[in-house]
């Protein structure tokens, strides 16, 4: 996903601070994902 958003950054679509707090979120859902997959017992 950091991808997408370096590229809008390249692109002028958003301004740094922007892409650091959608990148901080992405990494924060991406530890959360992680946690459900790993503790899956915990979701059901």
């Amino acid at each position: 996903m950091a991808t997408g958003f370096r590229n809008s950054i390249a692109c002028k679509c958003i301004d740094l601070e922007k892409f650091n707090h959608l990148n901080n979120r992405s990494e924060e859902i991406g530890k959360l994902l992680n946690h459900m997959i790993i503790n899956s017992e915990k979701y059901k």
